[in-house]
């Protein structure tokens, strides 16, 4: 794409969301295509007009990486709206409810549920609760993808007192 708009005169943006080649190299091993990969990041990169990151972590990583310059960089976080965060009690009660979370305090992830997003850490990292603890707690996980089955089955081996909700996609205003 990089290379069909610089030789067209087309204004590219180029939008990184993660270190691709570290998280390749973690969830698949070394490969002898790394430096490849790494080369053409680093042309990509170099050669777009600009680029949009989520984060002043991840451009920070790639100017590090790289020696792209800063002003190359835009940072567009993942975010929400608080204007649409407007929820009354009895839809809160109602969600409460339908998963059976009343009196608990619910930590989770909404988001896809790939290999990459930790997903199984977090699962093996609530069943370390202690029990009174574990007990006053719920985890949810809202969303789909690749990993959702293996994740529901590390789920299924938890203690008998964990609680792990998978509620699959739902509405926006659900979340």
């Amino acid at each position: 794409g990089v290379r069909a708009a610089n030789d067209t005169g087309v204004v590219h943006l180029l939008e990184m969301n993660s270190p691709y080649t570290e998280e390749k190299r973690e969830l698949d091993g070394d490969s002898t295509m790394i430096p490849r990969a790494d080369d053409l990041e680093k042309e990509q990169l170099k050669r777009t007009s600009g680029v949009i990151c989520v984060s002043s972590s991840l451009r920070d990583y790639f100017i590090g990486k790289h020696r792209i310059p800063e002003g190359k960089f835009t940072i567009l976080p993942n975010a929400i709206d608080p204007a649409k965060l407007q929820v009354s009690e009895d839809e809160v009660d109602g969600l409460r409810s339908r998963y059976a979370l009343q009196g608990k305090t619910v930590v989770g992830w909404v988001g896809s549920i790939q290999p990459w997003h930790g997903i199984a850490t977090m699962i093996k990292a609530y069943y370390m609760l202690l029990p009174e603890y574990r007990e006053q707690t719920a985890l949810m996980i809202v969303g789909g993808g690749e990993s959702l089955d293996e994740m529901k089955a590390l789920a299924a081996e938890g203690p008998e007192d964990a609680q792990v909700v998978f509620t699959g996609y739902v509405p926006h205003r659900e979340v």
